[in-house]
């Protein structure tokens, strides 16, 4: 969600400090999200598998970069670089906070609940 906040910022920035607000929120965003995968690695393999999960790590995030290159430069013909930051960024957030919502449920299709009360 950080990581989109930022992008969206850098969408709607028009004058030089709100490119650096941008540019310092998405570069907050940016290694959470990678300490973020090493986590889960680490919580969900096993000591024996780490290796193989981190390697096949690198090889899908290389892959995936490798082809968001691609389809955003394709993209980038037909739109202007403000519009796929606003975009990718609004994308981004959505995508975020419904799978915060999703997880923050006791059960699904629940209305969240306090977790405080509990």
């Amino acid at each position: 969600m950080i990581w989109g906040i930022g992008i969206l910022l850098l969408g709607f920035a028009y004058t030089i400090p709100f490119y650096f607000i941008g540019i310092v929120v998405a570069a907050i965003g940016l290694p959470l999200s990678g300490l973020s995968r090493v986590y889960l690695l680490q919580k969900y393999l096993p000591t024996e598998k780490l290796g193989r999960g981190f390697s096949f790590n690198a090889f899908l995030l290389y892959l995936s970069n490798a082809i968001s290159l691609g389809v955003f430069g394709f993209i980038s013909s037909f739109l202007s670089p403000r519009t796929l930051f606003v975009i990718c960024g609004i994308m981004m957030v959505i995508c975020s906070v419904v799978y915060l919502l999703n997880i923050s449920r006791k059960a699904p299709g629940v209305i969240p609940y306090n977790r405080l009360n509990n």
